[in-house]
């Protein structure tokens, strides 16, 4: 003899897994006797009483017994016990499917408080006691799920590359296991990183504290809808997947003939700009683009550094003051909102007044998040991604011409442009919204009267020494630019 248990809780797959391991080890074994408390504790729903039937119609000996029901069945069972056993069978799943109701009820009135009712993805964690839980984020995952999107962003990384790199990184599932393709492709999809509720087909916002921006889950979207640029082997040609036919939009294809590699519009037989381009004299019209970048000053950066450091310093302090004041009047809502759902479920509030509170409460939490973000964001991270930014820009032209690696090369076009195209043999660059901002900057600066871009004793306020000249106001303007350009991004 062998005891089964289901407990009245146990979710749809638990109730089949138990029953379907008792079905087998009844037919295994040869049982011919099946007792159980009640119908309800054997059956939910008319797929399982199909099986039970079929079992009592293969052998005669076959009982099943229904303890508080009063019913022994068999085979030959009178028709009043095949009565009594359907009217049973039919209450058993009326019972499930009110049951299930009342859990959708309590599902959707969590999911208008702005909390998941389960598990929450990767970087979010359940806090509190049971079936009053609500989602935190996880220190340790936050902050690689924030590297993935910003990694993600990035058109070099393809799904499966990416998730190489995250693994290697560190981030596991819960059960400590490495993340499959698949895994990060449905987390980089999910919109509740930025406070966005996703459940069945509809979506409720949220009141947990998102870890992604939309500009950023915006972008990345926009990078997973977009054909991928496969990665390449040694001998691949340098701009392959990365150049388009001006006129058609086809991509133009590469092959190699007389030991050089040459490029055409593989589009419409139509298309009037089918000409052979050869790769070497693509790169020659490359780099007047990557000059272009470079400003007619030496030192750039060093004095870009030691300048806008300063002027931030004055931000940060109003900025430490205004983070506390929103944090603390957002544990307070937090603690309100918290003791709302508590007095709901005990019945001292009802249901559509906490609807009403619920979601004020969650409108200006949400408003103190955003406002959060802004501040926390208004750090030393941007100024330092934006200034590593122009330090590229005004390297980029020697670094390609130095670089023997195709990699490298097909990196500083990435990160420098946002498509290239060719219009017959001709080579049109169009730069990205970071190299379209030093470009203005660079056509607006004059160059200083002789070689003076040194440090002077005069001229600095405090008294560390100052440059004799300086591009000012011009590129003082990237205080500005770079909060924007490179705010919300997370560095890798």
């Amino acid at each position: 003899m062998r005891t089964f248990r289901i407990s009245e809780t146990a979710s749809k797959k638990d109730e089949r897994r138990t029953f379907d391991e008792m079905m087998r080890y009844v037919a295994r074994n040869h049982i011919p006797h099946l007792v159980c408390e009640k119908v309800d504790r054997l059956l939910r729903n008319f797929k399982d009483t199909v099986m039970i039937e079929a079992w009592l119609e293969e052998d005669t000996a076959r009982r099943l017994h229904l303890v508080k029901n009063s019913i022994v069945l068999h085979k030959n069972s009178p028709s009043q016990d095949k009565f009594m056993w359907g009217i049973h069978v039919v209450v058993a799943k009326n019972y499930i499917d009110n049951l299930r109701e009342e859990v959708a009820k309590g599902w959707e009135e969590k999911l208008r408080a702005g909390w998941l009712p389960g598990v929450p993805p990767l970087g979010y964690d359940n806090v509190g006691e049971v079936r009053k839980r609500i989602q935190r984020p996880n220190p340790e995952a936050a902050p690689l799920i924030q590297t993935m999107f910003e990694l993600a962003k990035n058109r070099r990384y393809s799904v499966v590359t990416l998730t190489r790199e995250m693994t290697g990184r560190g981030l596991r599932t819960r059960n400590g296991r490495p993340l499959s393709p698949s895994h990060v492709h449905k987390l980089l999809r999910n919109p509740y990183y930025v406070g966005v509720i996703p459940w069945n087909g509809r979506t409720y916002p949220g009141s947990h504290t998102p870890i992604i921006s939309p500009e950023l889950f915006a972008e990345v979207q926009q990078a997973l809808s977009r054909p991928h640029v496969a990665q390449y082997q040694k001998h691949t040609p340098l701009f392959q997947g990365l150049i388009t036919c001006r006129q058609c939009t086809s991509m133009v294809t590469w092959e190699v003939q007389k030991d050089h590699w040459y490029g055409r519009c593989r589009g419409p037989r139509r298309c009037l700009k089918r000409k052979y381009a050869r790769a070497d004299e693509v790169e020659a019209q490359l780099m007047p683009y990557l000059r272009a970048l470079q400003a007619p000053v030496p030192r750039l950066v060093t004095w870009l550094r030691a300048t806008l450091k300063e002027a931030a310093e004055r931000d940060l302090m109003a900025q430490s003051s205004g983070i506390r004041s929103l944090e603390e009047r957002d544990k307070a809502l937090a603690a309100r909102a918290r003791q709302l759902y508590l007095d709901k479920l005990d019945g001292r509030v009802p249901v559509a007044l906490y609807d009403e509170l619920s979601a004020e409460l969650q409108m200006e939490r949400q408003g103190i998040a955003r406002a959060l973000a802004r501040l926390q964001n208004n750090d030393y991270s941007h100024l330092d991604r934006g200034l590593a930014f122009v330090e590229l820009t005004q390297t980029a032209g020697e670094q390609f011409e130095d670089s023997d690696v195709i990699e490298e090369k097909r990196d500083l076009i990435t990160r420098l442009f946002s498509s290239l195209t060719l219009d017959g043999q001709r080579l049109i660059c169009e730069y990205n919204k970071y190299a379209r901002c030093i470009l203005d900057k660079v056509r607006r600066t004059k160059p200083p009267e002789g070689d003076n871009f040194e440090p002077a004793i005069s001229g600095f306020t405090n008294g560390k020494g100052a440059f004799s000249w300086a591009p000012h106001p011009i590129w003082l303007e990237l205080v500005d630019e770079f909060r924007e350009l490179f705010g919300d991004e997370v560095q890798a």
